[in-house]
């Protein structure tokens, strides 16, 4: 198997909450984090020792990123006063594969210094929903 190029992981939000379609513009790195929480069923009699199932209780997907800003998008989608669910985004792995489902903005900082360097921002994303990998 041949080892996939840097920059492979691209995020594509399809519809923003309200029928917007637009991408987010600039993005440089990004990661993808798969949690998986098992369910705690420790009780006060257990002499602290932790009882966990070993069914999964929860499950989410994290997809961190940053870029540099280059519209005024997702800045928009930070400060909006509505909910900040952007609908269906799409996140292609090189030639892995293609991981779709709704997702929310979760938290947004911009970054950036004196001079001529350009404003940057780190942003994340998190699963509101069921998340398919194909």
């Amino acid at each position: 198997m041949v080892a996939n190029a840097g920059r492979n992981l691209l995020i594509d939000v399809d519809d923003f909450a309200g029928g917007l379609e637009a991408e987010i513009a600039g993005q440089v790195t990004g990661n993808l984090t798969v949690n998986r929480e098992p369910i705690d069923i420790t009780t006060k009699s257990d002499l602290g020792v932790q009882t966990l199932l070993s069914t999964i209780g929860k499950f989410s997907v994290e997809i961190g990123f940053e870029g540099v800003l280059k519209d005024s998008t997702i800045i928009g989608i930070a400060t909006n006063d509505a909910p900040t669910n952007l609908g269906a985004a799409t996140v292609t792995i090189g030639s892995i594969g293609t991981l779709t489902g709704d997702f929310f903005l979760s938290n947004f900082t911009v970054t950036g210094e004196d001079g001529p360097n350009a404003i940057g921002f780190t942003a994340t994303l998190m699963s509101s929903g069921a998340v398919t990998f194909v």
